[in-house]
């Protein structure tokens, strides 16, 4: 499942990149608080908090929590909703009364300069940083909902990235469940976002990078370290494992 996230770039790359050339005033003043070199989706402090495009508004900014909450959700279920809805799963979207609404109306990206997963072997976990060779700047596909927080008075807009089976150089990496954040090509970007898309579309869309397109270099294992700060810069250089090569 993808539960880390590299989103180091700053708000004027991404507005280049999307040529979104707005922001909301939340993303503005939250946003360069952030480094993003390892958003976390359960952070040491806090639930990671990131800019996303909706299908509503592909040209502004709008920020949100990671870890959908259904409109509909009890107060004091919440939280659990949270961490159970970080992934949303590409064959059960379509099926799942937390993810089919948003499916149809609330699609969204979240803007990465990469991700990380881990490798297990000997039940030993090597992480990996995945980028691609040719996009400083890509695109998961995602799907968003906004909760009415009742005990604070607070509106919460929320999402989760969508997962599918994994290409092959994911599955020698993710080699346990096998999975892989569905990543977006700049030309499938418009139609993900697109006001009106077809189940057929969305499904089409919903498929496994090609992996000629990725790369990937193991790094440091503090990043799968929950009580450390792993969100810093160096995060993302080679740290190379001499074992590993009795199994490439």
């Amino acid at each position: 499942m993808c539960y880390t996230l590299n989103a180091k770039a700053t708000i004027a790359q991404l507005n280049k990149k999307y040529k979104a050339g707005n922001e909301t005033p939340e993303v503005h003043k939250v946003f360069h608080k952030l480094s993003g070199f390892n958003a976390a989706a359960t952070a040491v402090k806090d639930y990671a908090k990131l800019p996303v495009l909706t299908a509503t508004q592909n040209d502004i900014f709008t920020y949100m929590q990671w870890g959908l909450i259904p409109s509909w959700t009890p107060q004091d279920k919440a939280k659990s909703y949270v961490i159970n809805n970080l992934n949303a799963k590409s064959e059960t979207v379509f099926e799942k009364k937390s993810f089919a609404p948003s499916l149809k109306e609330k699609r969204c990206i979240i803007p990465v300069t990469g991700f990380f997963e881990s490798r297990e072997i000997n039940k030993e976990k090597y992480p990996y940083f995945i980028y691609l060779k040719n996009e400083a700047i890509f695109s998961l596909a995602g799907i968003y909902d906004t909760w009415k927080d009742t005990a604070s008075g607070a509106t919460i807009k929320s999402f989760s990235i969508i997962t599918t089976e994994a290409n092959a150089l994911m599955a020698k990496i993710h080699n346990t469940k096998k999975r892989m954040p569905v990543i977006l090509t700049e030309e499938n970007e418009k139609k993900w976002l697109a006001p009106t898309i077809s189940d057929e579309e969305i499904k089409y869309l919903l498929q496994p990078l090609d992996d000629s397109l990725m790369q990937a270099h193991t790094v440091d294992k503090k990043v799968n370290n929950t009580r450390i700060d792993s969100d810093q810069a160096e995060i993302t250089n080679l740290v190379e494992y001499p074992e590993l090569a009795f199994y490439e």
